[in-house]
């Protein structure tokens, strides 16, 4: 299993980016949109914190595989499931389609095993918090 995908801008990357872009558009009105600078820190920081989701959901989301099968280890496994999956990364939870793969009895999740997702749930840096 080998992951090969090129980096294109989406609408939710766009998106994401939107309202960055009109905070740093009305930077000269901060002061008087939020009077006090903890107030204006804090805007910056949600700002941040879902520009880092968006990211990490986009880049997680090109860990995934969604082919009929794959092989691994020298067994053909089959494609049981699409679905999405909600997973704790250090900037809070993102959500990602991902696949499911079943061969003998053993289910594997390609995302999961090439992102190096800890318990199904948490990304490499969250584990570490």
């Amino acid at each position: 299993m080998s992951l090969s995908h090129s980096v294109q801008k989406t609408d939710q990357q766009n998106a994401s980016l939107k309202p960055i872009f009109q905070f740093l558009d009305a930077i000269n009105a901060v002061p008087q949109q939020y009077g006090s600078f903890e107030k204006a820190e804090q805007a910056i920081r949600e700002l941040v914190v879902e520009l880092e989701k968006s990211m990490i959901q986009e880049t997680l989301s090109h860990y995934d595989i969604n082919t009929p099968t794959v092989v691994r280890d020298g067994k053909v496994y089959r494609q049981v499931l699409r679905q999405n999956k909600t997973y704790t990364s250090a900037a809070g939870p993102v959500k990602v389609e991902r696949s499911l793969y079943r061969a003998e009895g053993q289910c594997i999740c390609p995302l999961e095993l090439h992102a190096g997702i800890i318990e199904n749930y948490w990304t490499p840096l969250a584990a570490r918090f």
